[in-house]
């Protein structure tokens, strides 16, 4: 009975709590002492002794156990508090996570619609073979082409000559970018447009893409050469006027000279004199002469430049 109490004791102690242990314990000591009277046969001091010293050792059993049990306790305790922590820690990487996942969708959306809805063309082209990965529809209206017609052809044919494609790739191969350099194209009609050409080289889907965009210059390049035409034709005009104006002057000049030695001749008998200025309308006829010379080129050459720019 001794024994089994004992036993007893430490089990309580061990699946319950100390105060449960302290209770058996104090309840075994009061089975003993009710043996001890009830019963002469267990009234040795060595019986309660023995009892006395079981106890003391289920005390030590229960307590080194408790030890024990609180050391892996605490272990499992701090183990789910490190658990819990990186929960946390998890959720609130998983949190950020979405938050970029929504944030790059939104990115991607704002993207979409820059890209179809900007007024100038726009492209995607596979780096390595210039194949058309996207395109906007200002593209396909510039060039004349249809969705069908660019999966045959890549970014090289859109290109108004080989030597402007080779410049074209030539730079993106050695700056990976361009900013506003001028190139011509071809369109599907074969018109020869101009265009202020941006570019850079991109990852896309793993591959190395380059974006492009053209803004057409051609009607602006049209406005300028017609503007430059204007101005030197103002310039010429300006220059003929002065040579005319010039030139009535350095007529009005030798006239004069003539007028007044063939009246001089006219009213002269001496010989001398009339040889003299006869020598001076000769030479005044002869200036007339270069003048009228200088007319005839100043002609030819304004007649050469209006075939030139017809």
């Amino acid at each position: 009975s001794i024994v089994f109490l004992s036993i007893s004791y430490i089990i309580v102690a061990t699946v319950l709590s100390r105060t449960a242990a302290f209770v058996v314990a104090i309840l075994n000591l009061v089975i003993v002492a009710s043996i001890a009277v009830f019963n002469p046969s267990w009234q040795s001091w060595d019986m309660i002794f023995t009892e006395l010293i079981f106890l003391l050792l289920s005390t030590i059993v229960v307590y080194a156990m408790m030890i024990v049990q609180g050391y892996y306790i605490d272990q499992n305790e701090a183990n789910a508090h490190k658990l819990r922590e990186s929960n946390k820690l998890l959720e609130e990487q998983l949190s950020v996570l979405e938050t970029v996942q929504v944030a790059q969708n939104e990115s991607l959306k704002n993207f979409a619609k820059i890209f179809h809805s900007n007024p100038d063309p726009i492209v995607i082209n596979r780096m390595k073979d210039g194949r058309f990965i996207d395109y906007n529809s200002s593209f396909l209206t510039t060039m004349g082409y249809t969705s069908s017609d660019l999966r045959n052809l890549v970014g090289a044919d859109m290109f108004a000559d080989a030597e402007t494609a080779k410049r074209y790739y030539d730079i993106l191969r050695a700056d990976h970018r361009m900013y506003s350099v001028e190139m011509d194209f071809k369109t599907k009609s074969g018109e020869i447009r101009s265009a202020l050409v941006s570019a850079e080289v991109i990852e896309w889907n793993g591959e190395q893409c380059v974006v492009v965009s053209a803004r057409d210059i051609t009607l602006r390049k049209v406005a300028e050469e017609r503007e430059l035409a204007i101005q030197k034709e103002r310039q010429r005009a300006e220059i003929l006027q002065k040579f005319i104006t010039d030139a009535s002057h350095d007529f009005r000049t030798p006239l004069a000279t003539i007028t007044t030695s063939v009246y001089i001749l006219q009213n002269s008998e001496k010989m001398e004199r009339q040889s003299y200025h006869l020598t001076k309308i000769d030479k005044q006829v002869e200036r007339i002469g270069k003048l009228v010379d200088g007319l005839m080129l100043m002609s030819l050459l304004d007649s050469n430049q209006a075939e030139m720019h017809l």
